[in-house]
């Protein structure tokens, strides 16, 4: 073990020293390449680490291997790396444990792999890797430290700058070419047949809406219902009869406002007699006038018709009706 440390010692001195800026690079390299060879060996299990190459360009990538052999007795734990390993090395990628060798009498051989970048220009030591054994922490075993010469990219002014990578291609498999186009045909039927409704079925649906739709009731239809309800009530046969003339005049007042445009649910009835006056005959315009008359004298004389006064003024309303229906709707009922 004392051998071991005086080793990492001595190498530590020597990557100082190259390190210097005043040193030659090919005394720097033949130093990585003597020590990159080394093994440490430690309580039945050895380790050692190598890069695929010691000079990448600025944003390349290079590998390092990580290889242990131990007895069977042992078993070893590699460290995870989260991004990086050092300042100024990133991990890229973990690569699964590869088994290097068949198992043999008494000795087991491992390689583990890490993808490796980095982004600044330089030398770099990439730390000694320390694997655990038997999963006891103080028990480990560390591979060599290694440098790695990080290039710039010499760019031509005269050129435009490019990607130090080319961009990378993504094949397209037949599995997410049909997903793709499944999307494309829903997203295609959803469009088309809210299209089909909208052209179609909600046009159709609206036109069955107006076929069934009741026209609304011209003036005198409207009042004939109104008078016809009113009679079913038998509110004067039931002693009803300020209430029952009441309706009775404020149907027809209604009919007259929708018919002729006379404000005569706002008038009393000698204003509604007077703007009537020259709009119907004189036959038409008695009868509204007995109906007004009489309803006038139930409400504030308290007059107490006859059976057949109570009659008659429906009848009057009726036939004031009837008489005033316009010229054109009565043709159209030949």
């Amino acid at each position: 073990m004392s051998f071991r440390f005086e080793m990492l010692d001595m190498r530590y001195e020597i990557l100082k020293a190259v390190c210097l800026p005043r040193r030659s690079r090919r005394v720097l390299l033949s130093f990585v390449f003597l020590f990159s060879s080394l093994f440490a060996f430690s309580q039945g299990a050895s380790i050692s680490a190598e890069l695929d190459t010691n000079v990448i360009k600025l944003g390349g990538q290079t590998k390092l291997r990580i290889r242990v052999e131990h007895t069977k007795d042992v078993t070893i734990t590699f460290p995870e790396f989260i991004d990086s390993i050092a300042s100024h090395i990133e991990v890229v990628e973990e690569h699964k444990l590869d088994t290097i060798s068949e198992k043999v009498t008494t000795f087991y051989k491992f390689e583990k792999t890490y993808t490796i970048t980095s982004f600044d220009t330089g030398y770099w030591v990439i730390p000694a890797i320390r694997v655990y054994l038997n999963n006891d922490t103080s028990k480990f075993i560390e591979s060599e430290a290694l440098l790695l010469q990080v290039q710039g990219v010499a760019l031509d002014p005269q050129k435009e700058v490019n990607d130090i990578k080319e961009p990378l291609s993504l094949s397209i498999t037949w599995k997410e070419i049909l997903i793709i186009a499944g999307i494309i045909l829903v997203i295609i039927g959803i469009i088309s047949g809210v299209s089909l409704y909208l052209l179609f079925f909600r046009k159709k649906k609206i036109k069955i809406t107006e076929l069934f739709q009741p026209k609304p009731l011209s003036a005198h239809e409207k009042a004939l219902g109104l008078l016809d309800q009113l009679r079913k009530k038998k509110l004067w046969e039931n002693n009803q009869v300020k209430l029952y003339h009441s309706e009775l005049t404020d149907i027809i007042r209604g009919y007259i406002d929708e018919r002729f445009g006379v404000s005569s649910p706002e008038q009393v009835s000698d204003e509604t007699l007077a703007a009537m006056k020259g709009k119907v005959d004189e036959a038409t315009f008695s009868k509204l006038r007995n109906m007004l008359q009489m309803a006038d004298m139930v409400k504030f004389a308290k007059e107490q018709p006859l059976p057949s006064e109570n009659e008659l003024s429906m009848a009057n309303a009726i036939e004031f009706v009837n008489t005033t229906i316009p010229v054109e709707i009565k043709e159209e009922k030949k």
